[in-house]
């Protein structure tokens, strides 16, 4: 990245040369300026990358390519494979390049006591670094400690950004907490506005429509009326969790109508005591109005005490009529044939 923007500024640097100058014009002091202001360049840039990047978490681990790594240094001995190690491992720990001024003080950072090892690790700064100024740079690393610095940007400011989003909606809670239960004055602008729609016409009052002008009819309009109760039976779960089942006014009519000669009312307290005591036959709730309609068809279905149906099944109440029916013995029989038929 610095040689490039260096490149870059190189480039319009000599674009100020007087076209009359030539390459073989251009003056030992133009190469000088030149070489000035780029290794001025690459410190103005390393000097800003490091102000900005010294506020992100440092670099502890990198990848290392064994195969890219073994092919690049096959020709070396041992000792010169272990010092080009740590080299590389000192840029990445100091996410800076290595210093050329003090070459002792490079020695013993990467543990070169003897002059075999300071000497090794002079030709591998010399094959593997460029030399830069007062500093040995390494393409790959830079390369690599750009792409961990980006990553770490980008992390951070997703984060600062989550952070505000937290901070908003715990401010939205927080505001919605310190204004509930509060009503706004009628004349008060409500901050949600309702678009029309393709079929709504347009309106002369904009003055928007507060909880104060929606008047009791209204509300009786729009909330359902709740169906008045009966009777309540208990169910399977009412020694656990108090589970009922309501009997309404409607479930009362509905039984009437079907079973006539029923008195609902008074059956419905009847299976209610039934029902409380027998709590191992206890229904569902689900399965509570089958059992009560099950109920007043027995009950439908029962004789009274004079030997009458309570309004069964019309079969039934005509087999009933018929076994009971003596009518037959009050007619009178024939003179001259007694055991002849009745005409």
């Amino acid at each position: 990245m610095d040689r490039c923007l260096t490149q870059g500024l190189l480039r319009a640097w000599i674009a100020e040369i007087p076209p009359s100058a030539t390459t073989t014009g251009i003056t030992t002091s133009h190469w000088q300026s030149i070489q000035l202001v780029g290794d001025a360049t690459i410190f103005a840039v390393r000097a800003c990358r490091m102000y900005h990047w010294s506020r992100l978490p440092d670099m502890h681990s990198y990848q290392h390519n064994i195969k890219t790594f073994n092919n690049a240094t096959r020709h070396l001995t041992h000792v010169e494979r272990a010092l080009y190690r740590d080299l590389i491992e000192l840029y990445y720990d100091t996410e800076q390049p290595l210093p050329a001024r003090d070459m002792d003080a490079l020695c013993r950072r990467v543990l070169a006591r003897s002059d075999e090892e300071k000497a090794a690790v002079k030709c591998i700064l010399d094959e593997f670094f460029v030399l830069t100024g007062d500093v040995y740079t390494h393409d790959y690393c830079d390369e690599v400690i750009d792409q961990y610095k980006r990553v770490q940007t980008s992390k951070a400011i997703a984060g600062k950004a989550s952070a505000k989003a937290r901070k908003e909606k715990a401010d939205r809670k927080k505001y919605q907490r310190r204004t509930k239960g509060q009503q706004k004055p009628a004349d008060a602008p409500t901050p949600v506005e309702h678009p029309l729609n393709e079929r709504s016409a347009p309106v002369c009052n904009h003055k928007p429509e507060t909880i104060n002008h929606i008047t009791t009819k209204t509300l009786a309009q729009s909330q359902p009326e709740t169906p008045l109760t009966v009777a309540m039976m208990p169910t399977n779960r009412y020694n656990t969790e108090g589970e009922l089942f309501r009997v309404t006014e409607d479930m009362v009519t509905s039984w009437s109508e079907a079973f006539p000669g029923v008195d609902v009312r008074s059956e419905l307290s009847h299976a209610r005591v039934w029902l409380q005591d027998n709590p191992t036959k206890r229904k569902t709730l689900g399965g509570m109005r089958r059992f009560l309609g099950s109920w007043m068809s027995r009950e439908q279905d029962k004789p009274q005490s004079g030997g009458k149906l309570n309004g069964g099944s019309t079969r039934m109440q005509s087999l009933h009529d018929d076994l009971t029916d003596t009518s037959w013995a009050d007619l009178p029989a024939p003179d001259n044939n007694p055991g002849a038929l009745p005409q």
